[in-house]
């Protein structure tokens, strides 16, 4: 799900307030791009999925100069409810 104006207004609030000072820990740049919110899948050693219905959703964050890609708890920085 892609973040709404809202949505990406108290995120961006979240990170003023949390991590001013925010940069890419893999190249150093600051230049990031939100991506869907997420709920990540979890795959067994024999390959099976799980059914589950406790997922925790996740912000997508992707470092626009070197791709690396972050998540951000979507609960924690008021996302989802």
């Amino acid at each position: 799900m892609a973040l709404n104006p809202d949505q990406l207004a108290r995120f961006r609030s979240y990170m003023a307030e949390k991590l001013p000072d925010f940069r890419c820990f893999a190249c150093g740049h600051d230049h990031f791009e939100t991506g869907e919110i997420v709920a990540p899948l979890t795959i067994l050693p024999d390959g099976t999925v799980p059914v589950r219905g406790d997922t925790n959703p996740e912000l997508q964050v992707r470092c626009l100069h070197c791709g690396l890609m972050l998540h951000f708890d979507a609960h924690l920085i008021g996302l989802r409810s």
